[in-house]
């Protein structure tokens, strides 16, 4: 079972809001995988840990801290980046939208790609007002074709 960008064929992802594949005990922490937790819920209906206590999915729900890690390797590459491209985002929730900004304050190229305006539209140099679907086609066409 593989996520999105993996599938891509990225190798260097970081999970931002985690990811649908791991979870943990919210008492005692115990980490559990998709494979056991599926098990547990055919069994049980509600993934329950050893402990007794719930089980739940290794994302980031509103509200929950991102991972310092994720955070940290993400502030560092977006520092770094030449250029950095928000598709499908209206940047309106931090700690995940100022990273665009951070890449635009320390000198890299911002294309923003989403329908609808967002907060950032005026730090741009490139802004598409367009369908992701139709917007990434269209680059895949002029890449490849």
């Amino acid at each position: 079972f593989l996520l999105m960008h993996q599938k891509a064929g990225s190798d260097n992802v970081i999970e931002f809001h985690g990811d649908v594949l791991s979870f943990y005990c919210t008492a005692c922490n115990k980490k559990y995988d998709r494979q056991t937790v599926d098990k547990k819920i055919i069994s049980n209906n509600v993934p329950n840990c050893d402990c007794g206590c719930l089980i739940r999915p290794g994302i980031v729900f509103y509200g929950d801290p991102i991972d310092m890690d994720a955070l940290i390797q993400s502030r560092m590459l977006a520092e770094n980046a030449e250029l950095f491209i928000a598709m499908g985002s209206s940047l309106e929730v931090n700690p995940a939208a100022e990273l665009a900004l951070i890449a635009k304050r320390t000198g890299g190229k911002l294309v923003i790609v989403n329908k609808g305006p967002t907060r950032y539209d005026s730090y741009a140099n490139l802004r598409f007002e367009e369908d992701l679907t139709e917007f990434s086609t269209a680059v895949l066409d002029l890449l490849f074709d």
